[in-house]
This record gives C-alpha cells, structure tokens and sequence, in this order.
C-alpha cells in the first residue's frame, strides 16, 4: 500500500511539472492578442455614427513574460482568409512594429475605410496573424489571430451583456442610438476603453450614464427595432423606492407645517396652478383627439389630471397628451411666502431632505435648527434680526429660482445642439412622427424616436395649406387635406440649423393608421431607422 502511495505521488508531481513547464515561460518574452471580451477574438468597427468615411484603429498587443528592457519587434501578418481588401475597406498595413521597453502593452495602427454604401448592408473581415520575430516570440498560441470587422451597421458592443447591461438594461439598436444621442458619444471600442473612460470613477461614470438613459426611457416611449417598448427599470418603481419618496414627500410636507413662519423665515416650494387658458387649449385639443374627458370633468386639480392619464395611458396618444398637459404647467420656485404646491396638492412644501445637492433643503434645516433653539429658549430673535434674516433668506430664495431656470435652459440648449448635431447625418431620411403644435407659422412634429422639429407650410406637400385659429388644424385650399393634432404623419428632414438650433423637416403624407395598426405591418419599419 505504501509503495502504491509513492507512485500515485510520483505521478502526480510529473503531472504538475509537465503543466508548469507548459504554462511558464523559459525563453523570449513572448506576444498575443488580448481578450476583448472574455473568451472572443474578433472585434467590430462601425463607421454608423461616425462623421467619418475614415478612421484609425489602435490593436492592442500584450506580453507575456518580463517586461522588455530594450525595444523588440513583431510581426504582423494579414490572412487569406480575409474578405476586406487593401487600398478599399482598410489601408495597407506595415507588417513590422516596435514594442516599447518597460510596457506591458503594445498597440499598432489600423486605418480603415468605407467605401460608398457597400457596408450599409454588410460586414467585411480582416483576420491578422502575430508572427515572432529575433527579439519576440509568440504567447498564448490560441492568442495570435485575431479578427478585426469593420461595417456601416449599428453593431452591438461586445461587452454590452456585463457590464454594460448593468447600468443601461437590456440592448437593442434604438436603445443603441439614443445612447449615443443622450451621452454625446458612441461606447468605446474595446472593454478596455470603457474600464479606462471614467478613469479611477469607472463605475460612477457608467452608472451616471446609465441612470440618464433610464430616466429618459422613464418618461418617453420608445420602440425597439421589433416593434416592442423600451422599459426603463426606472418606469414602474420597486415599492421600497416609493416608500422612500412617500416618505421624503411626507417630511418636506411636514416640516413646512411645522415650522412657524412669524418666528423663522423658511423658504418654501410653491407651485402656482396651470394657465386657465393653456388648460382649455388642452381640452380643446384632446376632445378633438376622441378622447374624452367628460368623466372627469376638468382638468383643473392634480387629482383630476392624474387620474385622466392612468386612464389613456395605453393609448398611442399617451406621450402627446403628457407633453400637452405638462406644457400647461407653471414652473416651480422658491420663496419665503407660502403659495401652496399646486402640483403635490399641498398646503405647505419646502425641501429639507436632500442638503447633499440642494442649497434649499440646507437653508431649510438651519431653519429648523434655529426654530427649534428658539422653542427651546436657547436662542432669541429680534425683530430686527427676524426681518434682516427674512430678506436674506428671500434673496437666496429669488437666486436659487434665477439659477435652477439658467441650469435648465443649458440643460435643453445642450442637449438640443446634441440633438441637431445627431440630425445633420440623416438630411433626406423619412421618419413617422406626431403633430404636436399647429400655428399660423408652422406644423410642430416629434418622431417617434423624440427629435422635435418644424414644417413651415411651404415644405407640407400636396397643396397650399392654411391655419384654421380655434380649430388647430392646417386645410388644404385645393384638396381640402386636412392636419390636425395628433396626427401621424411622414417626414422627411429637409434643413438642420445649428445656430437656432432648429430641425427643418416637410411632411410628405398624412397617415391615417394609427401606430399600433402600423407597427403590425411593414409600414412603420421602412420608415424608422
């Protein structure tokens, strides 16, 4: 038994030399392609949201071994296996490249090409082999091919399934592209890239990101290329965050009642009730639509107004109705008189709860310290000190107003010269879109994929139309076509204005489907990008 026990072991410690002697290195230091991704050796260029018929491409190669002490070289090698040609999909390549002493990585240029709109519909393949060389031998022998594709397509990234899918949800083309449109960018090329984005704040970058693609698709609806709504993992919140926000709603409530004003100035929320005029233009427009607000009357409370869009929110309409009601509303602000939250339906509002990024909730919860002092005796104020206080708070309340208008006017400015930016590749595509607005000016349209823009009357094809006032409807003099709210229509873009910022767009066809019908067919798919 034991002589067996010695021969197991004896086995056993061949076994383990012969895998090390396998697995380390004795020789040369030695190259290979990385991962990029685990377990994939191809990676995928797309010129889709480019500005650029041209671009260079970094190859990433590693070493395995010491690090070099003098330079080295290596050689690359293009396969026959290759469907992209030379001088048309990418540049010739140097076959030999230096790597650098005391680098872990190396990296030699790729420069590839599109030509025309041969790649709008297909991919090509440049496979590219490592050969050793005096001063470098070959790594990982399952690491020294590599495939580099190169397309005009939308391509999903490689990694989009961990870890991208962590901050932005399940993947698709439409998601794809409001991604880019939202971020002001395209994803890196390799999982490298995207580590090394945000630096040391990686994963606080991604999920910044992620949570403004969330929140977009929390309040937007959105097709995928299969004609499926895009979820948001924000749009039906998990009862523990409705607790939360229950609770900090409850609280600000709270400790506006509790305070007393007479004693200590408190700057409150206050939200005036929407424009009587621009709530009957809203009525006025929805009736026109078939949809009814006859059961609840008017849309003249919170209640009200709540319960009118749980009621339609599985119409096509929905997303029009939102912005028409939502447009109607004044804008909140800050002030040491209490109006009332016209939109909390409350009596008495004033934000304590988030002093991390907020200046209003820290002011508030030096008041409630103060007020609290003064109840217990510790501290006492003069009227003289109450009023100068007061004003005080009043001008920081009248800043703070001034100053969250400015940040959202940048917000919109920057995001609509994204937006127009985005648009300048698509002059001359056809969209389905929405008839917001109609004026004597002009038809206000939004796509579907949410670009907001303009059709003055010249570029509404058929006939010479005209603004019927009260009606909110544009009718063709000849044929008597008629435009209305809520229409669907087709447009193509025709102009985008940089300076204004400005979408030009002619509408080519009103359409008399609605979107789901649409979305059955074929239709909606020819025209969406």
């Amino acid at each position: 038994m034991k002589y067996l026990y010695t021969i197991v072991m004896a086995m056993l410690v061949l076994a383990s030399c012969s895998e090390n002697e396998r697995m380390v290195y004795t020789d040369t230091p030695g190259i290979y392609f990385p991962d990029y991704v685990v377990g994939a050796d191809s990676l995928v260029y797309s010129f889709r949201m480019k500005d650029t018929d041209r671009d260079t491409i970094q190859i990433h190669v590693k070493l395995l071994g010491d690090l070099l002490d003098e330079a080295g070289e290596y050689e690359v090698i293009v396969s026959e296996n290759s469907s992209a040609v030379a001088g048309k999909h990418y540049e010739t390549l140097q076959h030999r490249f230096t790597y650098e002493a005391d680098k872990s990585v190396s990296s030699f240029p790729v420069v590839v090409m599109k030509p025309g709109a041969e790649l709008d519909e297909a991919t090509v393949m440049l496979e590219l082999s490592l050969k050793a060389t005096e001063s470098l031998s070959l790594g990982y022998p399952d690491r020294v091919n590599m495939r580099l594709m190169i397309t005009n397509q939308l391509v999903k990234p490689a990694y989009w399934d961990m870890p991208l899918a962590l901050y932005f949800g399940e993947y698709s083309k439409v998601k794809h592209q409001r991604c880019i449109l939202l971020m002001g960018h395209d994803f890196p090329l390799t999982k490298e890239e995207l580590i090394g984005w945000g630096g040391l704040n990686y994963y606080s970058y991604w999920m910044q990101q992620g949570r403004v693609v969330c929140e977009y698709y929390a309040t937007h609806t959105e097709y995928d290329e299969d004609g499926n709504i895009i979820e948001s993992e924000k749009r039906q919140a998990l009862p523990a965050q409705l607790i939360i926000e229950y609770f900090m709603v409850g609280a600000n409530c709270r400790n506006a009642e509790y305070i007393d004003p007479k004693l200590v100035p408190f700057m409150y929320r206050v939200h005036e009730g929407p424009s009587v005029q621009k709530v009957k233009k809203a009525e006025t427009i929805i009736k026109s639509m078939n949809i009814g607000i006859d059961n609840i009357k008017e849309l003249c409370t919170p209640k009200r107004i709540r319960e009118f869009l749980i009621s339609i929110q599985e119409s096509d309409k929905f997303p029009l109705i939102s912005r028409l009601i939502g447009s109607s509303f004044a804008k909140a602000g800050y002030s040491t008189t209490n109006n009332g939250h016209w939109g909390l339906a409350a009596s008495k509002y004033g934000h304590t709860t988030s002093p991390d990024r907020r200046f209003s909730d820290t002011r508030n919860q030096n008041q409630l310290d103060l007020f609290n002092d003064i109840q217990a005796g510790k501290v006492t104020l003069s009227p003289a000190d109450y009023e100068k206080l007061k004003d005080e708070v009043q001008k920081e309340a009248i800043h703070a107003s001034m100053m969250e208008v400015k940040a959202t006017v940048i917000e919109e400015e920057w995001e609509r010269t994204k937006i127009v930016n985005y648009m300048k590749q698509f002059i001359g595509y056809s969209f389905i879109a929405t008839i917001d607005d109609i004026n004597s000016r002009y038809i206000a349209v939004t796509t579907e994929d949410g670009i907001s823009g303009i059709a003055t009357y010249d570029k509404v094809l058929g006939d010479n139309y005209q603004f019927h006032v009260g009606h909110f409807t544009a009718v063709g003099r000849k044929t008597k076509q008629k435009y209305k709210i809520g229409n669907y229509v087709k447009v193509t873009v025709v102009e985008v204005n940089e300076l204004s910022g400005t979408i030009m767009f002619s509408i080519d066809q009103n359409l008399t489907k609605s979107i789901k019908d649409m979305r059955k067919g074929d239709v909606l798919k020819k025209e969406r990008l």
